[in-house]
């Protein structure tokens, strides 16, 4: 048999080049949408730029919006379709803390904006088909929507419905990708943070105060500095244009682990050029548990295979980079209220214990709606440190939709944990980390990030495995009973 011979299928044709183990290995080495990827960088340092001034930037999402609009709603392709509205809703979501801000215009463009392209992808030609989960979330929201019905918190109902706008989509559409597409959505991620590094590294020399808005407020509405524990100096954290260092500190380990794994066939002098700018932007964030969770992502998924011994290398790199850091923090800025220490975090879990025992029956089951957290701090169920938040994703979880919304968010952590392919899953274990580090559904930028991978997980590419088998024609060639050839499933390339 020719070497140059084309590959005919049983039953059938010769099919074309991209059929079968080698043409899906191609498919999957085809290069992302680098023009796509650009748009985070882009918009970001639009946002620097127009720092401070609304208006502006608030006309640069609007473009934004109109263009990713436009450009989904042309497509017929299913996947290009569902390709471009992630890329242009976390570019959207990451542009400016339009939830810390002042006005609501830029909000609601933004709510608008994620609404109008998921229903331009689903309104389109062909299927989308979500993530498996997707009905576990909506029964989450459902509890938590009944809760807070119930509930006379004002403004609930808006910032629930913010949440939802922001992680549905991430959910769901992921499922319509190809591996094209998902290579894309990668690659921006990744963009996006290695661009947020940057800024936040430059942010205590060119912005010494803040981007939009401070990171926190006292009780006189007053900014109070968030000091930067690992520099020093009374230099203040860095925040991006995410609004706080917690949700850039999650970016930024995200996009450390997509660099590392996340990218199947990238050269490692790229990777380390990618990394420089993510390391320094978690030490100018003052990001210290993200900054030892990236060291360990590293650490333990740098090389080709993990091993025992990489995982005790991670270990012991972790517990004297914690040490280190310890004994550099000045003892004048270890206070819980302006670090976030570990007793805070602690503190979380003893609330939890006091929401079981002191509420009633139905308030344990269902919770207390997605505005009562600052009523449960008003009724003392929670930390009495003098920092007015949970800092633990669960907790809240437990305080706003009851045990029934924490099972079922558990439910779809711990499954798309368990279903991500090798690539994905340091990412993801980052992100679940995170989870017992600040309140993340508070924060619609990091939401759609957690819920995107999440929804990347629990989906494969929609052209996996697609091998046409034609109905008819000449029987296929034996086969080759030469030897036989084993490949490494790691050098496939792209996102699985």
């Amino acid at each position: 048999m020719s070497l140059h011979a084309p590959v005919v299928l049983p039953g059938g044709p010769a099919a074309p080049r991209v059929a079968g183990r080698r043409g899906r290995r191609r498919a999957r080495h085809l290069p992302a949408a680098w023009p796509l990827v650009l748009t985070g960088p882009l918009v970001t340092l639009a946002s620097v730029v127009l720092a401070g001034r609304t208006g502006p930037m608030t006309a640069v999402l609007l473009a934004l919006v109109a263009t990713g609009a436009v450009s989904v709603v042309l497509c017929r392709d299913p996947a290009r379709r569902a390709e471009r509205a992630l890329v242009f809703s976390a570019v959207m979501w990451a542009a400016m803390p339009a939830t810390r801000m002042s006005g609501g215009t830029p909000l609601q463009l933004m709510m608008v904006g994620g609404a109008g392209l998921t229903l331009a992808v689903l309104l389109g030609r062909g299927t989308v088909k979500g993530s498996p989960w997707v009905g576990a979330v909506l029964a989450l929201f459902a509890v938590m929507l009944a809760s807070t019905a119930a509930s006379h918190d004002q403004g609930a109902g808006f910032r629930l419905l913010l949440t939802v706008i922001a992680v549905l989509p991430a959910l769901s559409l992921p499922g319509a990708l190809d591996a094209r597409g998902r290579r894309t959505v990668v690659a921006s991620l990744v963009a996006l943070g290695v661009v947020q590094g940057v800024v936040a590294a430059v942010e205590p020399t060119l912005f010494p105060e803040h981007l939009w808005v401070p990171a926190q407020r006292g009780a006189d509405g007053l900014p109070v500095p968030l000091l930067n524990e690992l520099l020093g100096n009374g230099v203040e954290r860095s925040q991006g244009t995410l609004g706080h260092p917690l949700p850039l500190g999650l970016v930024l380990v995200a996009s450390v682990a997509l660099t590392v794994r996340g990218m199947p066939g990238l050269r490692w002098g790229v990777r380390l050029v990618l990394l420089v700018p993510l390391f320094a932007g978690l030490v100018a964030a003052g990001a210290r548990a993200s900054f030892l969770l990236a060291v360990v992502v590293v650490v333990v998924f740098g090389g080709r295979r993990t091993t025992v011994e990489r995982v005790y290398l991670a270990v012991a790199a972790a517990a004297l980079g914690g040490v280190a850091l310890s004994a550099a923090t000045p003892p004048s800025l270890g206070d819980t209220a302006e670090s976030g220490s570990v007793t805070h975090r602690l503190g979380a879990l003893t609330a939890a214990q006091e929401l079981l025992a002191r509420q009633d029956l139905v308030h344990v089951l269902f919770g207390n709606g997605f505005g009562s957290i600052g009523r449960m701090f008003d009724e003392g169920l929670l930390q009495d440190d003098g920092l007015r938040a949970i800092d633990n994703q669960f907790v809240s979880v437990l305080v706003q939709g009851g045990l029934a919304a924490v099972v079922l968010f558990s439910a779809v952590v711990v499954a798309s944990v368990a279903a991500a392919p090798p690539t994905l899953r340091p990412a993801l274990v980052s992100c679940v980390a995170s989870l017992f580090l600040f309140d993340v559904l508070a924060w619609p930028a990091v939401a759609f990030v957690i819920f995107l991978l999440m929804g990347l997980a629990t989906t494969r590419a929609a052209d996996d495995g697609a091998v046409p088998v034609p109905s008819s024609g000449p029987p296929a060639d034996p086969p080759s009973t030469g030897p036989a050839v084993h490949r490494s499933p790691h050098r496939l390339g792209g996102v699985e």
